[in-house]
């Protein structure tokens, strides 16, 4: 019967039938528009669209990225030339302000989407000139005049993964209907039966626990949910969800997708989305929009990585998050929180607000894509994700002990890079356990492989209570973070030379000393007749406390020329910058 029907009817009666299934979702217009002037750039996209094998001569094409038109047009050029000649072409601007982009076209008779058809998705990014009058991008689109119900095979399909979603419509639960999980325009789950836990934060709510099939892993879904299984009677509930290669919610922690519909054209929408590309290491990122749940450090962590377990690959993913005061116009003076996950992760952290900037470190480069709404009320502009690929950011964890600071006492944290000379950073903190972060707010490398980097406790008088010393390796710039061990070391309040240990002593003993101030320090050695038996130079030492035998001025009872000395008293004196000291010891053998 097809046969007898001219081209010309056949888009007739399809556009019928179209506006006929869509009639009870849409009792006005949601017509396509686009304003150029809202984008920066700009490509050119012909194509030629055919529906069960006939041109498509009239209509309107539109492009989006996402739910946003792009580009839109109603008017065919006929080519007078080439193999394509007297063929309805539709060439389409496209709009962008970043290129890259992955485009989903449309068709529809009358420019609404309530009675378009898909025609094409996943079309790759937007940056340069698609097809051509000679040689178009040819789109072939087959419709189902009885109906085009959902269907899955699972035997076309080797694995699987499952996904457990609470869908709300203007703030209800849906508790009806059917979810439909897709990879491009195939279906790739299917479910109609809702489940209701009995226990939990989401006791008694209906949710869709969907088994998703795929060959390979790693791709990326759009769900939509129908009230009797159609693509027609669709609406979409989200996409660009990370790729199939886990289990996705539970019932106990549900994927939640909430659809907003508009009362005035009864048309059905889904969140706001936004994408943010991280990079390797650190990233600089504000959220974008309002999540539906409030996210913590933790679950943020969890949502960047795609799994609650923080991992990949058997490695912790997002190693840390830092929170910082954007507000504050002084960077040095903002103050900072920080979660670590492998030290954390028993807790949910701090909270993840709008208008605020957060810095996370990630090992491997990735999109995220926020679902939500635009925030409301006045917020400082967070900022977006920075390209960097040196080490900008870096976290150093350690503990101290009572010995060192009293429960309660103010200290001032200090860590610089002895090997640049930097000064990386400076905290007041207080408790026996610190986290203090690196940062260079211009985007300058903090620290490098092989940088020996020092930590230092200052106390409350100006002077330095412990210290802490490690070299950079490259496990750490992957993760950008170090547990340092600290020692206590303060800076005495005399210069002085102590007695030497042990004493008397056979053949070899330790010479501690004290330095209120860095000095140069070098070791004369005396028998009782006044010559001079072993002379030693230790060179520049940093102010501190030097009586461990790791630290002490070790003297193996030999003279200058390799031979033992003998038994007898000697005098040793120490020269430590302007001071000089000596005092008696014993060999006894």
């Amino acid at each position: 019967m097809v046969n007898e029907i001219s081209k010309k009817n056949i888009l007739l009666i399809l556009a019928i039938l179209i506006s006929l299934v869509n009639w009870v979702l849409a009792d006005e217009t949601d017509s396509w528009s686009v304003n150029p002037s809202d984008f920066s750039d700009n490509m050119s996209l012909t194509a030629l669209v055919t529906i069960n094998g006939s041109d498509v001569d009239n209509g309107w094409m539109a492009a989006f990225v996402g739910d946003e038109v792009r580009g839109l047009q109603d008017t065919l050029s006929f080519p007078p030339f080439g193999p394509f000649n007297g063929r309805p072409m539709f060439q389409l601007v496209i709009y962008t302000n970043s290129g890259g982009e992955d485009l989903t076209l449309r068709w529809s008779p009358d420019g609404t989407q309530a009675n378009s058809v898909l025609v094409g998705s996943s079309i790759s990014g937007i940056n340069s000139v698609k097809g051509s009058a000679v040689d178009p991008i040819i789109f072939d689109v087959i419709v189902d005049d009885e109906t085009d119900s959902w269907s899955v095979n699972p035997s076309d399909f080797s694995d699987n993964m499952s996904l457990t979603a609470l869908v709300t419509i203007n703030g209800s639960d849906v508790d009806n209907g059917w979810m439909a999980a897709f990879v491009g325009d195939e279906v790739r789950g299917l479910q109609d039966t809702l489940s209701f836990p009995p226990f939990g934060p989401f006791n008694g709510r209906p949710m869709f626990q969907l088994v998703i099939y795929t060959n390979s892993g790693g791709e990326d879904l759009t769900l939509r949910w129908s009230p009797d299984g159609t693509q027609a009677n669709s609406v979409l509930v989200g996409s660009s969800i990370s790729g199939i290669n886990s289990v996705k919610g539970s019932a106990v922690d549900p994927i939640i997708f909430d659809v907003i519909v508009d009362d005035d054209s009864n048309v059905i929408s889904a969140d706001y989305s936004a994408t943010t590309n991280l990079l390797r290491g650190a990233n600089m990122i504000g959220l974008p929009l309002k999540p539906d749940l409030p996210y913590t450090a933790k679950s943020l962590s969890q949502y960047l990585a795609g799994n609650s377990q923080n991992t990949k690959d058997d490695n912790t993913d997002v190693t840390w998050i830092v929170r910082y005061d954007s507000q504050n116009p002084d960077p040095n003076q903002r103050n900072f929180q920080t979660y670590i996950w492998d030290l954390d992760n028993t807790e949910d952290g701090f909270d993840i607000q709008g208008g605020q900037g957060y810095i996370v470190n990630v090992s491997s480069n990735r999109a995220i894509t926020f679902w939500g709404q635009p925030w409301t009320g006045e917020l400082n502009p967070a900022p977006s994700s920075i390209v960097e690929n040196n080490t900008w950011a870096f976290l150093v964890g350690g503990d101290l002990t009572s010995q060192m600071v009293a429960e309660g006492e103010n200290y001032l944290l200090k860590a610089t890079n002895l090997t640049s000379g930097k000064q990386l950073a400076e905290m007041e903190h207080q408790g026996y356990s610190f986290r203090l972060p690196l940062i260079d707010f211009n985007r300058q490398e903090v620290v490098a492989e092989g940088d020996l980097v020092e930590v230092e406790v200052i106390g409350s008088n100006g002077k330095r209570i412990a210290k802490g010393q490690f070299r950079v390796n490259q496990q750490e710039l992957a993760t950008a973070y170090r547990l340092v061990e600290i020692e206590y070391n303060p800076v005495p309040d005399l210069t002085q030379l102590l007695q030497n240990y042990p004493n008397p002593f056979n053949p070899e003993t330790w010479i501690p000393y004290e330095l209120s101030q860095d000095s140069g320090v070098k070791v004369w050695i005396y028998d009782v007749g006044g010559q001079l038996v072993r002379w030693m130079e230790v060179g520049f030492q940093e102010a501190g406390i030097y009586t461990s035998r790791e630290k002490a001025i070790y003297w193996d009872g030999k003279s200058q020329d390799g031979e033992s000395v003998s038994s007898g008293v000697y005098f040793y004196n120490i020269e430590m910058g302007e001071e000089s000291q000596t005092r008696r010891m014993v060999i006894l053998k």
